[in-house]
């Protein structure tokens, strides 16, 4: 998995799991066997050392080419309980909370300090700039808070980039209210971590594996977008835990919501897009729909997350086999590769994604830092299904609105009322414009400028 997180003047790439695992390659590697040594399988050495400078050489070229690395970790289980059961049985649960049959527990002490040992050895020898937590919601919240706060504390400066997945894959667990769930996530602010926003992904695509689309296909709920345009906040300035663990209301910092329409699991973007139904490709009704789910992404508060080909329309469709691209963590490289020349074919998607990211990179106003910004300068209200945020860049001058986004799901074009004052729109389905109309496209984010 190659994951682009943006958020201010950071980004970076994340890794799927590289530490040592279990299974044979083909193989996205999360059923770990020893969590502080890279994959031999990934490796064209076979002496340890050479291994081991060879995962160095990579993270220092990531960074000359400016580009920080995010490694996804899978503590919360390991590939068989035989790893640490020769130890004591006592590091695993005794309900299945990862459905794996072997998730461990981090509320043994010993279990606890080997993450935080392990994440350090990652942060200070390989130069690492952070973590995407697989099922992150087996861990207890104290921990993670922990964790986060020890590596933010010891390695002040590194601006560390860490958040994981709210749930878990198995079994209801018996201790869900002290694990990390939406209702905890408040929590864990003064420690900056994060989760995906499901939510939103959510409105955005509809299920993540079914054949109908949600806002981005033209149908769904325009309130849950406009929240997720306004970085899901909490509903007070508050880092108390909330007493429903599944609000979408859990940001109460935007740094902690990762917003994003498509990641390694399930079926991407594209072939979600194309699963539902619609067709013609970079050019036609597919591609604009791609280019829409991306737009609201690129353009709401928090960090978004693009995932790995997505930009270019990639598929893992092969000879119409869906089943498999749904879950293709064992599928051959011929459904798992990235084709480059999609790149060429497909080159006015790519070219909308860089001009979006470079428009966000480009305004404050979609890039606020804390709950107070969000509460003041940003308005996002629904007309019908049309969705409208208003953002201020200025905290001066919150209702002085510099930056208006419009999300069109309708088959129509949607004239908006803009504040007083000359505008320019700089943003459309096609890519960066600059024109003086107010006109927002079918099935498109638009996005207009105050001169």
């Amino acid at each position: 998995m190659i994951a682009l997180a943006l958020y201010g003047v950071r980004s970076g790439a994340g890794i799927m799991p590289s530490f040592d695992f279990g299974s044979t390659v083909p193989n996205w590697g999360y059923d770990p066997v020893n969590y502080n040594v890279p994959e031999e399988q990934f490796s064209q050495y076979t002496v340890p050392e050479d291994r081991i400078r060879e995962f160095k050489d990579m993270v220092n070229a990531f960074h000359k080419n400016g580009i920080r690395v995010v490694m996804d970790v899978v503590y919360n289980h390991t590939f068989s309980k035989s790893v640490f059961g020769n130890i004591t049985g006592k590091y695993y649960t005794s309900t299945d909370l990862s459905g794996t049959g072997n998730s461990i527990d981090d509320g043994n002490p010993m279990v606890n300090r080997m993450i935080q040992d392990a994440l350090e050895h990652w942060v200070r020898d390989y130069n690492v700039d952070g973590f995407r937590f697989d099922l992150v919601g087996v861990h207890y919240a104290n921990n993670v808070n922990t964790w986060a706060n020890y590596l933010n504390t010891t390695y002040a400066g590194r601006n560390l980039l860490m958040y994981g997945e709210a749930w878990n894959g198995g079994a209801s667990d018996p201790n869900e209210v002290q694990k990390v769930r939406y209702g905890n996530v408040p929590t864990l602010a003064p420690s900056h971590f994060g989760v995906f926003n499901g939510v939103y992904r959510d409105a955005i695509r509809g299920g993540t594996d079914t054949n109908t689309m949600g806002y981005m296909g033209g149908t769904g709920n325009a309130s849950a977008i406009a929240f997720g345009m306004r970085g899901s906040p909490t509903d007070a300035d508050s880092t108390a835990a909330v007493s429903n663990l599944w609000t979408p209301a859990f940001a109460e910092d935007p740094e902690q919501t990762m917003n994003y329409a498509s990641i390694h699991d399930n079926l991407n973007l594209y072939d979600k897009i194309t699963y539902s139904g619609a067709s013609g490709g970079a050019t036609g009704t597919a591609g604009r729909i791609d280019r829409f789910a991306t737009g609201m992404v690129l353009t709401s508060e928090g960090i978004p997350i693009i995932a790995e080909g997505d930009e270019f329309l990639r598929s893992k469709v092969v000879n119409g086999d869906h089943a498999t691209a749904m879950n293709s963590y064992n599928a051959s490289d011929a459904v798992n590769a990235i084709h480059w020349s999609d790149k060429t074919v497909n080159a006015n998607v790519f070219a909308y994604y860089k001009d979006a990211i470079a428009l966000r990179k480009a305004s404050l106003a979609l890039r606020l830092t804390t709950w107070g910004a969000v509460h003041n300068q940003v308005n996002a209200t629904a007309d019908g299904s049309v969705v409208i945020g208003r953002f201020s860049s200025n905290p001066a001058t919150p209702t002085s609105y510099d930056t208006v986004v419009v999300d069109n799901p309708t088959g129509s074009t949607y004239n908006v009322a803009l504040p007083p004052g000359t505008w320019t729109k700089v943003l459309d389905t096609t890519g960066a414009v600059a024109a003086s109309d107010n006109a927002c496209g079918s099935l498109s984010v638009t996005v207009f400028k105050k001169n």
